[in-house]
């Protein structure tokens, strides 16, 4: 059956694939068109999302589904990634997690994103998202302008 869709989606540029290990299913332009360009607080978020992922994830072992809190994440953030010397607004918080959660990376489990105690279950495809060769670039880019911005400021 999965052979189906998999033809229907060549023949219009795109693969699809199929991780029977973290149960995600996704698919990849051919051509590498149609990216989501993200802002920084966006991409700095999904990094931290990612790196609690895989912190959490050997705890998790009855599920590939991770939980965390609005708070731990933007500590993550804030704190130890240092890129940021305030918290994000609550509005640039919540565009934030609604467009990783329209893209299936996360969903919440409280009322509102707003609020900092909101449990958030970080999804298995959130791997996929955010390939360890990504985490590294993101992170040395992230160093560099820290560096960069400790030099200018002094």
């Amino acid at each position: 059956r999965f052979e189906i869709f998999d033809d229907y989606f060549s023949m219009i540029g795109w693969r699809i694939y199929k991780d029977k290990q973290y149960g995600v299913i996704r698919t990849e332009n051919v051509d590498g068109m149609n990216k989501l360009k993200l802002d920084k607080l966006t991409t700095v978020i999904i990094l931290a999302i990612r790196i609690i992922y895989e912190e959490k994830r050997i705890q998790a072992s009855t599920s590939n589904d991770v939980c965390a809190t609005v708070a731990e994440i933007v500590g993550k953030v804030v704190n130890d990634f240092s890129i940021y010397k305030k918290k994000p607004t609550q509005l640039e918080l919540k565009d934030t997690f609604r467009i990783l959660e329209k893209h299936n990376l996360i969903y919440r489990l409280d009322e509102s994103y707003t609020d900092y105690e909101c449990r958030i279950v970080i999804l298995p495809s959130i791997l996929f998202a955010v390939s360890n060769e990504k985490c590294r670039g993101i992170c040395e880019m992230l160093a560099l302008e820290k560096e960069n911005s400790n030099e200018e400021s002094e």
